[in-house]
C-alpha cells in the first residue's frame, strides 16, 4: 500500500485496494488502521474518535484531528458515524459526511488517517 514516486512516499488509498485486506479479518466490530495495521475494537458505543487521552480511539501525531472528532454510535445492528463539529470532517469512502450509516469494508478517513470498518459478527 506504499509506493515510490519519484523518490517520495506516496500511500496507495484507493478504495479497491483498502477493501482487499478484508478477506483476512477475524470476527468482531472494529476499525482498522490501514498503514499501521492495528486493531481498534469497537466494544461499546458511542465510540468517540479524537485526540482526547478520553477518547475510545486517541490520534495525537495528526494535527488535523480535533480533540473530540467523531463517533460511532450503534443502533441495533446498524453503527453510524457522525462528525462531531471537527474543523476538518470526515470522510467515508472519499466523500465527505457529517452523519452517515457505516457498513462492512468502509472506509472512514479521519485527519490523514484512514480506517477500515469491519463488522463480522
Amino acid at each position: 500500500m506504499v509506493k515510490e514516486n519519484f523518490g517520495k512516499t506516496v500511500f496507495d488509498t484507493s478504495i479497491k485496494k483498502i477493501r482487499g485486506l478484508l478477506e483476512k479479518e477475524s470476527k468482531g466490530v472494529f476499525l482498522k488502521d490501514v498503514l499501521h495495521k492495528k486493531e481498534y475494537p469497537i466494544i461499546k458505543t458511542p465510540f468517540i474518535i479524537g485526540r482526547s487521552e478520553d477518547c475510545a480511539l486517541t490520534i495525537t501525531d495528526d494535527i488535523k484531528v480535533s480533540r473530540i472528532h467523531c463517533v460511532i454510535n450503534q443502533r441495533g445492528d446498524k453503527y453510524i458515524l457522525e462528525d462531531l463539529g471537527s474543523t476538518n470532517g470526515i470522510l467515508l469512502n472519499e466523500h465527505p459526511i457529517k452523519k452517515g450509516l457505516i457498513k462492512h469494508g468502509d472506509v472512514i478517513t479521519v485527519g490523514d488517517k484512514l480506517y477500515l470498518f469491519i463488522n463480522k459478527q
